[in-house]
């Protein structure tokens, strides 16, 4: 388990987005890079979200990171 707050999670993807969409209004390709699991997701979770089971994905990070719902899903979708 992860000592990081699932808010700074949040952040993260968020930050992402924001640098997905200036990459898209410059027209410029973003450098390459492997896909990677995030960083602080336990690894059966990433599993799960890549298996289509976003549900049960949600429900796992609750139980293990004790968050609400809606900080669960915002993780999950961000993977």
């Amino acid at each position: 388990m992860s000592d990081i707050s699932p808010k700074i999670f949040e952040r993260i993807a968020a930050l992402e987005a924001q640098v997905e969409h200036l990459y898209r209004q410059l027209n410029i390709a973003p450098p390459p890079f492997a896909p990677v699991r995030p960083t602080g997701i336990p690894p059966e979770i990433v599993d799960l979200v890549r298996a289509g089971r976003k549900i049960d994905a949600i429900k796992l990070h609750r139980e293990m990171f004790g968050s609400d719902l809606s900080e669960a899903k915002n993780i999950i979708d961000s993977i």
